[in-house]
Order: structure tokens, then sequence, then C-alpha cells
């Protein structure tokens, strides 16, 4: 399935939220006209207006985990701070539409999620390979690489959804069991181990960037413990509002600075249903062990 990505436009000055009923009238928008974006003019209410429209397919995907927020009310070249849980017992949770629009209107740009419930968050739900390429890299480079992981995860039978990190990054997200962090570290480093074995001059599971140079690295330790990823549809503090998006390997043809907010609307229904057709139950660990990708020397 490809994306429709007719349309060509970026203009944000018609976006309005939408009808929020009794919800709306209890959510504060301070400096609704403030430029929070300043290369495209992006305004707070229309940031506000965008989570509107996507929230009915975010929220799923931010329901019971706890979040962490990157907030920047002066804009995004202004000061910017993280908030998040500050314990376990006490984690930021967004349930609703309103808590989602109120946290923007207090500067909330990004929304990234961690891997497993609030509730058991070290018990995860969906594992991921993260390709996080360097940046001088071309954009190119990056396509063929998720290309080929694409069609590795293909032959081996596991299904994914594929998603842009909003920035450099590409993800594939696997959906799985609730299983323990630990196991899906190891399921996800043999995965990578295999790749970077196979494709020596393109992966590399070296954690410092000094020594992997130009290769993409497939950072696996990003299914350890708490960490947070950026969550579906988020924003993302980039000069073009990138938007950490669904998309398929067809539309890796455009690069992360092309799927604006303007872009997404009107067709981000269409983008989730190529995330839900991709990301079904995976039984990882069987896989794993059926076609012998569990490599001991990966440590477990």
């Amino acid at each position: 399935m490809q994306e429709s990505v007719s349309g060509e436009t970026n203009k944000t000055d018609h976006l309005e939220p939408g009808d929020l009923g009794s919800d709306w009238k209890n959510i504060a928008i301070p400096h609704p006209e403030k430029i929070i974006f300043p290369e495209l003019g992006l305004r707070r209410l229309e940031i506000v207006a965008y989570y509107d429209e996507v929230s009915p397919i975010m929220l799923p995907h931010l329901e019971g985990r706890a979040l962490t927020l990157t907030r920047w009310p002066q804009g995004i070249e202004g000061p910017q701070f993280y908030q998040r849980h500050p314990t376990p017992n006490a984690p930021l949770l967004i349930s609703n539409r309103a808590d989602l629009l109120r946290w923007v209107g207090r500067g909330a740009v990004e929304f990234h999620a961690p891997l497993g419930l609030w509730t058991n968050p070290l018990s995860h739900d969906w594992a991921v390979l993260d390709l996080d390429p360097s940046p001088e890299l071309p954009w190119a480079n990056v396509r063929e690489a998720s290309e080929i992981v694409g069609e590795f995860l293909r032959l081996c039978g596991i299904a994914y959804g594929l998603k842009t990190s909003g920035k450099r990054g590409v993800h594939f997200f696997i959906r799985i069991k609730p299983t323990d962090q630990r196991r899906t570290v190891y399921w996800m480093r043999c995965l990578a181990t295999l790749l970077s074995e196979s494709f020596p001059d393109l992966f590399s599971v070296e954690r410092l960037k000094i020594r992997r140079g130009t290769r993409i690295y497939l950072d696996y330790l990003q299914n350890s413990g708490a960490r947070s990823m950026a969550a579906i549809f988020s924003l993302r503090a980039t000069p073009t509002a990138s938007v950490s998006t669904p998309v398929t390997l067809e539309g890796l043809q455009h690069p992360p600075e092309y799927w604006t907010p303007a872009r997404i609307l009107g067709r981000w229904a269409h983008l989730d249903e190529i995330w839900q057709g991709c990301a079904e139950l995976v039984d990882l660990g069987r896989i794993m062990h059926e076609r012998k990708l569990l490599r001991p020397d990966a440590g477990f």
C-alpha cells in the first residue's frame, strides 16, 4: 500500500481546533497567537488544532503509559525543558483529548512514550529496532537501509509497523505479548547483530560513534528499561515541524522533513490504517527460536 501524497501545500493558516464540546471550555490556551515554529509561522493555536485532529488515533498509543513531554513555551528557538513523571507512583498520564490539548496549551510540542505500560513498565508490549543514521548520511542511504531491514523482517515472518522518528531516524515497531524488557533487548540485539554482520558496510551495533563512522546504528538498546520513543504522530521540534508518522517502505521516498502537519491532516486515517495493517501481534520468541535467529553470544 502506498501513501497518497497529493497536495504540496505547507499552508497552516486554516488549521482551527474542532468541536470539543464541553471539554473545550475547560482548556486554557495561553497566548494562542504565539509563534512556535518561526520558519513556518506556526502558532500555538495551530499546534492545538493539529493535535486535536490526530487525537483519535494518537491517544490509544499514549494511554496507560508514563509519558515524557518536551516543552518549548516560547517556541522551538527558545528554552526547552522535559516534563516527565516525578516518581513511579505519579506518572504523567494522558487519557483523553482534553488532557492532550491542555498539555499542548502549556507548551508541549513533543510526546514520547515508553514501550510498556506504567503499571508494569519493564514488561514491554512493543519491541523496536531504531535505525539511527549519522547526520551526514544522505536520505537515499537511509531509505535503502530501511528497505533491507523491512525485507529481512518479512523473510523472517515478523510483521512490523514502520514510522519515521520525525528527525533522521526510522523506527520498526513490532507488537508483542507483554515480555520482560531484558528478553526484548536480547531478541532485538540478535536481529541487529545478524543485520550488521550481513551488511557490515551499512549497519553497526557499535555504540561509540567514532567507531561506527557513517554506518547506520541499529539501536536495539531502545528496548531497555523504561526508555521512551517519539510517539506516533508526535510533532518534532524541527524547522519544518516534521511529524513522526507511519509510512510504508515506498513512503520513504520522502525525507522526514516532508511530513509536516499540513501534509498529515486529511490523510492521517489512511496513515493509521497502514500502521494498524502492519502491526499485528507477533509471537517473537517463537519465531526467533524456530528460525534459529537466537545468538548465544548476544547475551541474556
